[in-house]
């Protein structure tokens, strides 16, 4: 399984106590070459988190995704480690959520705890909401 499923059934197979792997260091192998990770069509957000959202945090995160306006099937998951291999193409959000913040150009980028600490933290959840309002406003 690659690191850039689809949210929705990352957070099934999380539930179904399914554990998804992937190599953190693809030149530790030097037969393996470098590709590019294409993310699926439709694909407007990319959530950058090393573990994948849970069933109550899957529903969170549709209503963030809603304000946006994005559904669930517009948005994966890739862990940080394999973010300079996405294709950005078609790319319109990057979501830090968790993981350190690398530079990305021409997306918009978000920056928050993990989903878990910002379900239940009223100040994290408006410093995003800042956020999105920024990019709102300068459209």
């Amino acid at each position: 399984m690659n690191n850039h499923t689809p949210i929705s059934e990352s957070a099934m197979l999380q539930e179904m106590g399914i554990d998804l792997y992937s190599v953190r260091d693809p030149d530790f192998f030097e037969a393996t070459e470098k590709h590019v990770i294409v993310p699926s069509d439709g694909c407007k957000l990319l959530l950058v988190a090393d573990i994948p959202p849970n069933m109550d945090e899957l529903s969170y995160l549709q209503k963030i995704l809603a304000t946006l306006p994005l559904d669930l099937e517009q948005a994966e998951r890739v862990m940080a480690d394999d973010l300079q291999q996405v294709s950005l193409d078609g790319i319109e959000w990057v979501w830090f959520c968790g993981s350190p913040s690398t530079p990305v150009e021409n997306v918009n980028v978000l920056n928050s705890q993990p989903l878990s600490l910002l379900m239940n933290d009223v100040e994290m959840r408006r410093e995003l909401w800042n956020q999105i309002k920024s990019y709102k406003a300068a459209q």
